[in-house]
Order: structure tokens, then C-alpha cells, then sequence
């Protein structure tokens, strides 16, 4: 399942009444994932079509075998909790795909370039939802896949080592047999200690581009969320 089956789309529009008369790829993101706004006459939904379903992304690896989509449920986790997310209206994961509300593209970095005099506002609400949502998700329920991975020391490393691959030596900085050494030490070290601290609910990815903005009322919107530890 590599490409997108659109004749599996439309059969899933279908049944939730709907009939897309145009469909549109959107710009996507660092992921397999592929995007695509459904003009549905009068109104209009963005397909997601994931072609690895629940497969596992790097923070799995080693943890439970995953038998539903994350994004499917950590978002009712968070609905269910009062964090405002895209409204499913229609899945075929068998065939990969999710209809969801279309959110428009106010991420809110594209918000505040047009909006600067907003920015104050938005992130201290974008703390405060994240606040929030953290007390409310501090005793998860059982079973629930968050509970399954963590930023354990392994993933905290893992990360460092990202950043030195693509921060680093994918901009032609490369580190001395010394500094690498040096590095290396440092990362374990702060992974370390970071896993140490007391843990709670992680999104993963928080960041302006993974918060839509509803103009008429400035709230924001989570999405990418798949991946919450």
C-alpha cells in the first residue's frame, strides 16, 4: 500500500454521504503521510493517507505491537480530555485512509506572519493548552499506547544523535575525533539525566507548525499527534 487508492477514497465519501469533486494534494510534512483537500461542493475535507497504517515510526521500535492507528487513538485520548483536535469524519484504514476537518492553513507560524501583533496572545494560550492537557492526561488509562513509550535515556539519545546528523553534518559541520568523542559523552550524560526527571504526557511535536488556528475564535487546534509518549 504505497500509493494512494482514490477509488477506496471515494467509496468511503460515499458512505459518509459525501462525493468529492475535486481532490487536491496539499504540501506535506517529514513523514510518508500524504495530504489532500476534497472539494465536496460547498464544503470541502482533507484526506490523510498514511501508506505504513499503524506501523511502527522509530519511537515504537522494541514496544508494544501496535493494532490501531495511533493518530486515531491518541485523538480521541485528547478529545475526550478537552484538547481541541481535527474532527474524524470518515476512515477506511484497511485501505489507508482518514477523511478529516478541514482545518484551513493557518498553522500558526503562517498565522503570526500575517497576525505578528497576535503572537503574545497565541503562544501564552499554546502554554496554557499544553498546561492544561498535561494535568488532565496526568493518570492515563490502562492500555492506553502512550502509556507504551516513553523519552526513555535510549530516545533521548536517539535524538541527540538526530540533531548531530542534521543540524551538524548534513550542513557540512563535521566534529573532530575529539569533539565527536566529547559529544558523545555529553549526549549519554544529558539523556541520562533528563529520564530521570518525573514524566508526564508528551506530545512530541509542539510546535507552530502543528497548531491550526480557528480564526473566528484564535483557539488552537492540535494535530500530528500520533506520535504522544
Amino acid at each position: 500500500m504505497n500509493q494512494p487508492d482514490f477509488e477506496a477514497l471515494r467509496s468511503l465519501l460515499s458512505r459518509v454521504g459525501k462525493r468529492a469533486h475535486a481532490v487536491t494534494p496539499m504540501p506535506g510534512g517529514a513523514s510518508t503521510r500524504q495530504y489532500f483537500r476534497l472539494d465536496l461542493g460547498g464544503e470541502s475535507a482533507v484526506g490523510m493517507f498514511s501508506p505504513e497504517g499503524a506501523t511502527p515510526e522509530e519511537i515504537q521500535k522494541g514496544h508494544h505491537a501496535v493494532r490501531r492507528w495511533p493518530f486515531l487513538e491518541v485523538g480521541e485520548l485528547l478529545a475526550e480530555h478537552g484538547v481541541d483536535v481535527p474532527k474524524l469524519l470518515g476512515d477506511d484504514t484497511d485501505h489507508g485512509w482518514l477523511v478529516l476537518e478541514d482545518l484551513g492553513d493557518a498553522t500558526l507560524a503562517n498565522w503570526l506572519l500575517e497576525h505578528p501583533e497576535d503572537r503574545a496572545l497565541l503562544y501564552t494560550r499554546a502554554v496554557r493548552d499544553l498546561a492544561t492537557a498535561q494535568a488532565r492526561l496526568a493518570n492515563l488509562p490502562d492500555g492506553c499506547i502512550v502509556t507504551t513509550r516513553a523519552f526513555d535515556a535510549d530516545l533521548l539519545k536517539w535524538e541527540i544523535d538526530h540533531f548531530r546528523e542534521w543540524g551538524l553534518e548534513a550542513r557540512g559541520l563535521s566534529l573532530s575525533e575529539a569533539d565527536a568523542r566529547a559529544f558523545d559523552e555529553i549526549g549519554a550524560r544529558l539523556a541520562a539525566r533528563i529520564a530521570a526527571l518525573p514524566r508526564g504526557f508528551v506530545h512530541r511535536d509542539y510546535q507552530s507548525r502543528n497548531l491550526m488556528v480557528r480564526p473566528a475564535t484564535k483557539s488552537l487546534v492540535w494535530i500530528d499527534f500520533q506520535d504522544a509518549l
